[in-house]
């Protein structure tokens, strides 16, 4: 699992380091509690909104980030990092991976954009 996760994590800094971004990237990395789901370069993360915990049936995880972007750059680079990482595109900013479910919910902001991660279990839908 952990040689996975290296062999992810690789893959997700290449794409970074090969897609242009729309302002100077901060540290990026991966979204806390969500290990396989990139921090879009420029976004921070708002300490202390999220929670992750495991249940029988899954991960269930939320995080929040801003970033001075707007919506469709967001989803532009989401669209093309989470489908090279096995990310499949559902329609509304949802994707669906080894039985989770991703989904984005990307609103406007005062001079940027806020974006919520929801990871759940696959509902099958």
């Amino acid at each position: 699992m952990n040689g996975l996760r290296s062999i992810v994590r690789a893959a997700i800094l290449a794409v970074c380091l090969a897609a242009p971004v729309a302002a100077p990237a901060a540290d990026g990395g991966f979204v806390a509690g969500l290990e396989d789901v990139p921090l879009m370069p420029g976004l921070l993360e708002t300490a202390g909104a999220g929670f992750a915990f495991d249940k029988p049936s899954g991960r269930i995880a939320e995080a929040l980030a801003e970033g001075p972007f707007e919506a469709d750059e967001v989803r532009n680079f989401y669209a093309a990092t989470l489908i090279q990482l096995g990310w499949v595109p559902m329609g509304d900013d949802r994707y669906r991976r080894e039985g989770e479910t991703l989904q984005l919910t990307i609103e406007p902001i005062g001079g940027g954009v806020r974006v919520r991660y929801t990871l759940s279990p696959d509902d099958g839908g």
